[in-house]
């Protein structure tokens, strides 16, 4: 998928990543990422840089932009970043040049555990600049090991420019996030983070 990032991917049979090192996809993601029904288990992406500038993210995809997920189920997947900005579809969904931007994500689902030291998100880390995230029969049973702040059950940090429209979907799970956190959003821009979309 590195290779085209602007291309649309089928995935057409359920896969066991146990004991594959998976490496995140560089660049900003612009296709489409259809499961087709199928389950990836045994994710495990893991982070030791401290820095959280560059790559040193954890996620599949570094950016998205004008991208859509769906009909995809992630099973026992386990994020861990010595930094932040962590979001299994992607760290980043990027709307900082252009207009109109949006990420749809319908019909997929994540169980497991993510650990970061802020701004993490079942689904995405952070949105940044005027973009526009879909949820769309989704959900997310996950457990968050937060050691700072901005968590948020499927976007970790949420700026005041980005839009998200949640419908049919839910998130199940706990955290340690200190404060900023959200079942849906967290961020410092969210004053009514706690209350359901």
């Amino acid at each position: 998928m590195g290779s085209n990032l602007s291309a649309s991917y089928y995935v057409v049979n359920d896969i066991d990543m146990n004991g594959f090192d998976f490496k995140r996809i560089t660049g900003c993601f612009q296709g489409t990422l259809n499961g087709q029904g199928h389950t990836i288990s045994n994710l495990t992406i893991n982070n030791t840089v401290t820095s959280s500038n560059g790559y040193n993210k954890a996620c599949i995809f570094q950016k998205a932009r004008n991208a859509t997920f769906e009909n995809i189920l992630f099973k026992n997947v386990n994020l861990s970043s010595a930094s932040s900005y962590v979001g299994l579809l992607m760290a980043e969904a990027d709307g900082s040049s252009g207009t109109n931007n949006s990420i749809t994500i319908k019909k997929v689902g994540i169980v497991g555990s993510l650990s970061a030291k802020g701004c993490v998100g079942s689904f995405v880390g952070q949105t940044i600049g005027n973009i526009k995230l879909n949820f769309e029969n989704c959900y997310a049973r996950t457990n968050f090991s937060v050691v700072g702040y901005d968590m948020g059950g499927f976007v970790g940090e949420n700026v005041k420019s980005a839009t998200i429209e949640v419908l049919n979907s839910y998130w199940f799970g706990k955290t340690s996030a200190a404060h900023r956190t959200g079942p849906f959003r967290g961020g410092y821009t969210a004053s009514n983070n706690n209350q359901s979309i």
